[in-house]
């Protein structure tokens, strides 16, 4: 019996987007980490099921979603990996042989160059 080693090369897709709210940054980083809203500001996202325990988000937790990408329903196991508040929350997310990770930042405030 004799054994092939199969040689994957992956392809690394980096989206990075940003937007202003004006809303006290408590109240936005509220807003995103309750899972209860997660449909509304994913326009994609049809089904959102998790188990936080006592219903705080912590690395380690992990989370089911359904999306409908082009008409398709596809489904993501998900874990929580990082979690600060009012600064961060990352995630993973896979599905047979798709990985995926999201990460919402605060943005910190751009030094613009003065002329001198």
């Amino acid at each position: 019996m004799s054994c092939q080693l199969i040689e994957r090369s992956f392809e690394i897709i980096k989206i990075e987007q940003s937007v202003v709210i004006q809303r006290p940054l408590e109240e936005v980083f509220g807003f995103l980490f309750d899972p209860e809203n997660w449909t509304l500001s994913q326009p994609d996202l049809r089904e959102s099921e998790q188990q936080f325990s006592g219903g705080s988000i912590e690395p380690g937790a992990t989370f089911r979603q359904a999306l409908d990408v082009k008409g398709r329903r596809v489904e993501l196991l998900c874990e929580v990996t990082g979690h600060e508040p009012n600064e961060s929350l990352s995630f993973a997310c896979e599905r047979e042989d798709v990985a995926l990770a999201f990460a919402l930042l605060r943005a910190r405030p751009r030094r613009h160059a003065t002329n001198r």
